[in-house]
């Protein structure tokens, strides 16, 4: 009777350190696949602020700035990249494009931050964009995209 006393607490013993070491792992594993939806759901709304940056910078759209404020230069008779229309800048509003919103944009120099408009909100990323700003003075300046969850 000794024996299978011993032969039962040894299995017992067994067992408890492998739903142990079952348990770590799920939980392990549970808090690597939180963290991964973290990044995914991080990265999806840097891609859209990247996209919407460049959209702005890249593109033309005088009805609907936000989508495109580049310059059109008259002479060579096209949009230039990277070269933003100050009136059309200053014409941009907060705007839902869905799961997220356009929240704000502003100008950065190496001396002074003008914002064009903010609104607040939460969950914001921003992304910084190299540009030269054609208004009354042509100047080079970093323009930032506010992107919220909306």
């Amino acid at each position: 009777m000794a024996r299978g006393f011993i032969l039962s607490s040894d299995a017992l013993i067994a067992s408890l350190i492998l739903l142990s070491t079952l348990l770590v792992v799920a939980n392990f594993i549970s808090i690597l696949t939180l963290s991964e939806k973290a990044k995914y759901e991080n990265f999806e709304k840097v891609a859209f602020a990247s996209s919407l940056s460049s959209a702005i910078i890249k593109t033309r759209n005088e009805t609907n700035p936000s989508t495109g404020a580049a310059y059109y230069n008259e002479e060579k008779r096209r949009v230039e990249s990277n070269v933003v229309d100050e009136e059309l800048l200053s014409k941009i509003v907060p705007q839902s494009f869905g799961r997220y919103g356009l929240f704000g944009i502003y100008e950065r120099s190496q001396d002074s931050r003008r914002e064009i408009f903010f609104q607040s909100a939460k969950e914001c990323i921003f992304v910084e964009r190299f540009v030269i700003i054609r208004g009354t003075i042509k100047r080079k300046a970093v323009l930032g995209v506010i992107v919220c969850e909306a």
